[in-house]
Protein backbone atom coordinates (compact mmCIF):
# COMPACT_ATOMS: atom_id res chain seq x y z
CA UNK A 1 0.00 0.00 0.00
CA UNK A 2 3.02 2.28 0.31
CA UNK A 3 3.78 2.02 -3.41
CA UNK A 4 2.91 5.06 -5.49
CA UNK A 5 -0.10 4.92 -7.82
CA UNK A 6 -1.17 7.14 -10.70
CA UNK A 7 -2.99 10.14 -9.30
CA UNK A 8 -2.74 8.54 -5.84
CA UNK A 9 -5.76 6.38 -6.81
CA UNK A 10 -4.59 3.47 -4.63
CA UNK A 11 -6.74 0.95 -6.59
CA UNK A 12 -5.48 -2.17 -4.86
CA UNK A 13 -7.22 -4.71 -2.69
CA UNK A 14 -5.73 -7.79 -1.09
CA UNK A 15 -7.62 -11.03 -0.46
CA UNK A 16 -5.96 -13.24 2.15
CA UNK A 17 -6.98 -16.81 1.32
CA UNK A 18 -6.76 -19.47 4.03
CA UNK A 19 -9.70 -21.66 3.02
CA UNK A 20 -8.29 -24.88 1.59
CA UNK A 21 -11.08 -25.32 -0.98
CA UNK A 22 -10.42 -21.85 -2.40
CA UNK A 23 -6.65 -22.38 -2.49
CA UNK A 24 -7.13 -25.68 -4.34
CA UNK A 25 -9.59 -24.09 -6.78
CA UNK A 26 -7.14 -21.31 -7.70
CA UNK A 27 -4.40 -23.88 -8.26
CA UNK A 28 -6.65 -25.90 -10.54
CA UNK A 29 -7.41 -23.10 -13.03
CA UNK A 30 -4.42 -20.75 -12.86
CA UNK A 31 -1.49 -22.20 -14.85
CA UNK A 32 1.15 -20.24 -12.90
CA UNK A 33 -0.26 -20.86 -9.42
CA UNK A 34 0.06 -24.64 -9.08
CA UNK A 35 2.26 -24.22 -5.99
CA UNK A 36 -0.73 -22.71 -4.17
CA UNK A 37 -2.02 -26.28 -3.66
CA UNK A 38 0.72 -26.79 -1.06
CA UNK A 39 0.58 -23.33 0.54
CA UNK A 40 -1.26 -22.77 3.85
CA UNK A 41 -2.18 -19.21 2.83
CA UNK A 42 -2.06 -16.98 -0.25
CA UNK A 43 -2.52 -13.29 -0.92
CA UNK A 44 -4.49 -12.38 -4.04
CA UNK A 45 -3.62 -8.90 -5.27
CA UNK A 46 -6.49 -7.16 -7.08
CA UNK A 47 -7.14 -3.69 -8.49
CA UNK A 48 -10.22 -1.57 -9.10
CA UNK A 49 -9.27 -1.33 -12.79
CA UNK A 50 -6.91 -3.08 -15.23
CA UNK A 51 -3.23 -2.50 -14.62
CA UNK A 52 -1.52 -1.36 -17.82
CA UNK A 53 2.12 -1.04 -16.81
CA UNK A 54 4.32 -1.81 -13.84
CA UNK A 55 7.58 0.14 -14.10
CA UNK A 56 10.50 -1.29 -12.15
CA UNK A 57 13.55 0.66 -11.08
CA UNK A 58 14.94 3.08 -8.55
CA UNK A 59 13.47 6.52 -7.85
CA UNK A 60 15.43 9.63 -8.75
CA UNK A 61 14.53 11.14 -5.39
CA UNK A 62 14.53 10.16 -1.74
CA UNK A 63 11.13 10.21 -0.03
CA UNK A 64 10.14 9.40 3.51
CA UNK A 65 7.92 6.31 3.85
CA UNK A 66 4.23 7.16 3.82
CA UNK A 67 1.59 5.70 6.09
CA UNK A 68 -1.10 4.51 3.65
CA UNK A 69 -2.06 1.23 5.25
CA UNK A 70 -5.85 0.82 5.07
CA UNK A 71 -7.41 -2.10 6.97
CA UNK A 72 -10.56 -1.80 4.78
CA UNK A 73 -8.56 -3.07 1.77
CA UNK A 74 -7.64 -6.38 3.42
CA UNK A 75 -10.19 -9.14 2.87
CA UNK A 76 -10.23 -12.69 4.24
CA UNK A 77 -11.09 -15.58 1.90
CA UNK A 78 -13.53 -13.41 -0.12
CA UNK A 79 -13.77 -9.87 -1.45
Amino acid sequence: MSAPSAGNAQPWHFVIIRERTILDAVGSFHPYARMINKAPVAILVCADHPVRAAPVGYPAEVKRPSQRYDEARIHHDRW
